[in-house]
């Protein structure tokens, strides 16, 4: 992952945490961190999928 990285002139690196869920990774730079750890897109994926519904539901 590390010479991959450093080939496409990006720097990033392995979240320390990255070791706490079961699947997946995260990046890590100065400016910004990126969650692909199943747990992160799954629940990005069913936030988007459901909190409009719910909204609607409760305020309408």
């Amino acid at each position: 992952m590390k010479q991959a990285l450093a080939k496409a002139g990006l720097n990033y690196r392995l979240a320390a945490e990255s070791q706490q869920f079961i699947g997946g990774f995260k990046l890590v730079s100065k400016e910004v961190d990126l969650d692909f750890s199943f747990e992160g897109l799954i629940g990005k994926k069913l936030r988007e999928a459901t909190e409009t519904k719910i909204a609607k539901a409760l305020f309408v």
